[in-house]
């Protein structure tokens, strides 16, 4: 655990997606971190079989657009685009998080549901708004794979759900050379990862040496369930559980640098 550092004397470690990196990057340099760009996931927009093409031209009949990441904005608006179709604004719309549901309000959209935290998919059922939507249709834009819980639990509440697919995660071709580097020479203080996919993809890219000094860091995460992942995978120093907004998270870097140094030791929430 590094003890009494200035923030500009510390560097962490940001696993996001190349494309989504920017901002949080932006926000942790501002408050005079040093940061480390990993990407750890890549994401590939698809291209709609004839099926998924006709259930785009459908979304503004449904009842209600279901949301999980922003990617799934991106692609959806990005598709509707490409097609010359109108952004349904007038729909209902649901996102699991606050990040989500702020994409949704740039794309137009006037009615905006989000999930209360912890911004989870189990959050986002509990929404009285999406209770009573047996036999109404409901479209759910996401990426391929997924945990799958919302489609499954609104499928046994006899919703009829459409799933579309705009986006599947992909191993990205991440040097490692720059995180070996740091780890080996101290210059790493740590770590961000937002998903159990990223904590696994950030184990295969790094190797066994970096992996086993990763453990070795604090962590930032966005959820119990995934700092538990972590547990399990063998993080033996302080993991921090906050929300996945990029204010969010550079306000828990922040918090955990003030106590480090203090000479304390950031806690496990």
């Amino acid at each position: 655990m590094p003890s009494r550092r200035t923030p500009e004397q510390m560097r962490i470690l940001v696993t996001r997606p190349a494309h989504q990196a920017g901002p949080l990057c932006r926000l942790l340099r501002e408050s005079g971190f040093r940061v480390l760009r990993f990407p750890v996931i890549g994401i590939v927009w698809r291209r709609l079989n004839d099926d998924e093409a006709v259930l785009l031209r459908t979304a503004a009949e449904q009842e209600l657009l279901l949301f999980t990441s922003v990617n799934a904005v991106q692609g959806f608006t990005d598709l509707l685009r490409d097609r010359d179709l109108p952004v349904p604004r007038h729909l209902l719309v649901a996102a699991i998080g606050a990040s989500t549901a702020a994409a949704l309000h740039a794309a137009g959209f006037d009615q905006v549901l989000a999930a209360p935290p912890p911004y989870t998919s189990e959050a986002l059922l509990a929404l009285p708004q999406l209770r009573g939507l047996e036999g109404r249709p409901v479209m759910l834009v996401t990426g391929e794979g997924g945990r799958g819980l919302i489609a499954r639990q609104l499928r046994q509440d006899g919703v009829v759900l459409k799933v579309l697919p705009v986006y599947r995660r992909v191993l990205p071709d991440t040097a490692a050379e720059p995180l070996r580097q740091a780890l080996a020479e101290g210059d790493l203080h740590l770590s961000i990862v937002t998903s159990g996919e990223a904590l696994a993809n950030l184990q295969r890219l790094a190797g066994p040496r970096a992996w086993s000094r990763l453990q070795e860091l604090p962590l930032l995460t966005v959820s119990e369930r995934l700092a538990e992942t972590a547990k399990r995978a063998g993080f033996t120093a302080s993991i921090l559980v906050t929300r996945a907004s990029d204010a969010a998270l550079v306000h828990a870097v922040v918090g955990w640098s003030e106590q480090i140094t203090r000479g304390g030791h950031a806690h496990e929430r």
